[in-house]
């Protein structure tokens, strides 16, 4: 949110830009498949913890 501020956004082009950033990430997902096999595990924890971190950042930002 700091960044987003910083380069100028505000409104919903900032609100849009942090929920963005908070979904959860399938990039990490890959790395701990192809190394550990723990796609999984680490798909369903990241899309739980980002119901709980999502409405939060939304609350923050309206």
């Amino acid at each position: 949110m700091g960044l987003g501020r910083a380069v100028g956004l505000s409104g919903d082009t900032l609100a849009g830009a942090v929920l963005e950033a908070a979904m959860p990430s399938m990039v990490l997902g890959m790395v701990l498949c192809d190394r550990f096999g723990l796609y999984a595990i680490t798909v369903t924890l990241g899309t739980a913890l980002s119901l709980l971190t999502l409405p939060l950042w939304f609350g923050l930002l309206l």
